[in-house]
């Protein structure tokens, strides 16, 4: 079994967030101080 690209959709960032997650997209500063805090221990 192979994966091939059978056509391209080109979308937006936001549009994907809201569309694979349901939710609200946030600021860059915002997902980036979520991923340091991930990182460094914190969070669940």
């Amino acid at each position: 079994m192979a994966l091939v690209d059978r056509s391209i959709c080109v979308t937006t960032l936001e549009s994907s967030v809201v569309g694979l997650t349901a939710g609200e997209p946030v600021s860059k500063e915002e997902f980036e101080a979520a991923i340091r805090d991930k990182v460094n221990g914190g969070g669940v």
